[in-house]
């Protein structure tokens, strides 16, 4: 999914008349967000409209319209996460109280609630006591489990039999808890199975499935992670992460940008994925330095795409280790980029 200033959204789904160009003014929506799970896409209107697609109920692509003035009454969606079977939707209102709302399925407790039911409307989500009065800075969703960051702490809901969740599995899929983080974090990113933190000191943790040597702390004979582990490689110089399904980047403050994972694309087209390996380790991507606000990646499955260029308007795909490859320029600035 791609999303330009002008309000203009792109996705490799077929969409209806919804997202299309803005000259036909008859069916033009300007779209302000975009987000997706592996199955949904998210659009947000500048009409505050909530328009989802994909296999909303069953396995046929259909779309709904939800009116967020209705069904979130004085707030906005800030921030959109999506898993393989739900979504996640952090809302805030203009005294800057939070709340999240959710949709789809609860897959091994990821929406929290207590059993695997399913709701095909954005729902107020009631959360714990322990997160009454707390603003909720920011949400992630990985393949069955999801993370929120509160004023420096983690909390986490949902599958964690890899630890992806930071400990040894619990059992309770469905029942909230505060994640035994080693210091305040400022930033939460979950993959299909793992979960990465970065702390208010610029330090990058992981934890969870390392099946694949997802996680970076080198190839072992434990499959799992069920602590939070330190990645020390990158004390105190780490900007931003991205992850994907079974791989991941991290960018430092000095525009360094690292990968690990399953594997890595070769060539640009989408989808095609060779068989190499990172190795366990985090290797460093040859790209050229910029500042670190010029860079934006999304991860999936299998492929990345990244819009890298001081005005937004280069996008490229492909191996970031072996090299970069354009597939598309336009005279339009990117905003926002979305892969599942």
């Amino acid at each position: 999914m791609i999303l330009y200033e002008d309000g203009t959204a792109f996705t490799s789904y077929s969409l209806d008349k919804i997202v299309t160009d803005p000259r036909d003014s008859s069916t033009y929506t300007s779209i302000t967000d975009i987000g997706c799970g592996q199955y949904m896409h998210a659009y947000l209107t500048n009409s505050n409209e909530l328009i989802l697609y994909g296999q909303l109920t069953d396995r046929e692509n259909t779309t709904k319209k939800f009116d967020l003035k209705a069904i979130m009454p004085g707030f906005t969606i800030k921030q959109v996460g999506g898993g393989i079977t739900h979504l996640i939707f952090l809302a805030e209102n203009v005294t800057g109280e939070t709340a999240l709302y959710y949709f789809g399925k609860n897959s091994l407790g990821s929406t929290g609630l207590a059993s695997n039911t399913s709701r095909y409307t954005p729902q107020l989500w009631q959360l714990p006591f322990f997160l009454n009065d707390k603003k909720i800075n920011m949400i992630a969703c990985g393949g069955y489990h999801t993370m929120i960051l509160s004023q420096g702490e983690v909390y986490g809901v949902g599958y964690d039999d890899n630890g992806e969740l930071g400990g040894a599995p619990r059992g309770d899929f469905y029942a909230m808890f505060k994640l035994k983080t080693p210091e305040p974090m400022r930033y939460i990113a979950c993959g299909f199975f793992f979960s990465a933190m970065v702390s208010v000191t610029n330090n990058v943790y992981c934890c969870g499935s390392n099946q694949l040597d997802q996680l970076g702390i080198g190839a072992q004979q434990e499959r799992a992670c069920f602590r939070i582990h330190h990645l020390e490689q990158f004390s105190h110089r780490v900007s931003r992460i991205f992850l994907g399904s079974n791989h991941w980047y991290v960018l430092t403050r000095d525009s360094e940008l690292y990968y690990s994972g399953e594997s890595r694309p070769t060539e640009m087209h989408v989808g095609h994925v060779s068989s190499k390996y990172s190795g366990g380790e985090f290797v460093q991507c040859n790209v050229p330095k910029l500042s670190t606000s010029a860079m934006e990646i999304a991860c999936g499955k299998h492929i990345s795409v990244i819009y890298y260029s001081k005005e937004k308007t280069k996008l490229f795909s492909g191996g970031f280790v072996d090299g970069l490859y354009l597939i598309g320029s336009k005279s339009r600035r990117f905003t926002d980029l979305m892969i599942y």
